[in-house]
């Protein structure tokens, strides 16, 4: 399967896919965006796996990753699903083992 991780973003508890290929923090489905209040603070626009160009908004959160508490900037998705970025995964040593069912990921300081 796919690597999954539990998060929680406010007080909302989330499954998310890690996502090597997204160089953001956290895309978040537009539902748990509206649960948590965020406001809007732009547009964001990248490149899709087949070549095409999207456009969605930007949302802020203070959120605690590996024991510290950071803003980041939230991309929004229509998807139910959940990305965590590598934006988050820079500051993190993860290992992961498909084989094994293995997924670790700690702080790489």
């Amino acid at each position: 399967g796919l690597p999954m991780i539990d998060l929680v973003v406010g007080k909302i508890p989330i499954e998310a896919i890690i996502d090597t290929g997204f160089n953001g923090a956290l895309c978040l489905p537009i539902k748990v965006i509206k649960q948590l209040g965020l406001q809007r603070i732009g547009a964001f626009h990248y490149i899709l796996a087949n070549g095409d160009l999207a456009k969605t908004d930007t949302y802020y959160l203070e959120f605690e990753w590996l024991g510290k508490k950071r803003g980041i900037d939230i991309i929004s998705s229509h998807d139910e699903i959940a990305l965590l970025g590598m934006e988050l995964l820079q500051e993190a040593k993860t290992i992961l083992d498909p084989h094994n069912n293995i997924l670790s990921i700690e702080s790489a300081f």
